[in-house]
């Protein structure tokens, strides 16, 4: 993808080099319940799910703060091979 900026200066004093750093994901998007990123949702992300049950980060799918059945859900829901 290609970007095209337009840069301009109200004086002298503002006028110099700069540099534009865009960053983002590179690849395809994650899939949701492959906690292990191995490119399949299986045992072992339920394991790490589990294993966090009732507290935040790894297995919070939905990013609510906490592990819970919701959680679960989408990880049941995306059962399988990642797309």
């Amino acid at each position: 993808m290609t970007y095209y900026f337009a840069v301009g200066s109200y004086n002298a004093a503002a006028a110099g080099p700069f540099t534009i750093e865009i960053t983002g994901p590179s690849g395809p998007p994650p899939c949701l319940g492959d906690i292990n990123h191995d490119g399949v949702v299986g045992g072992a992300d339920l394991g790490l799910l589990l294993g966090n049950w009732g507290f935040s980060g790894t297995g919070d799918l939905n990013n609510d703060g906490i592990v819970t059945g919701a959680d679960l859900g989408l990880l049941l829901g995306a059962w399988g091979v990642c797309p």
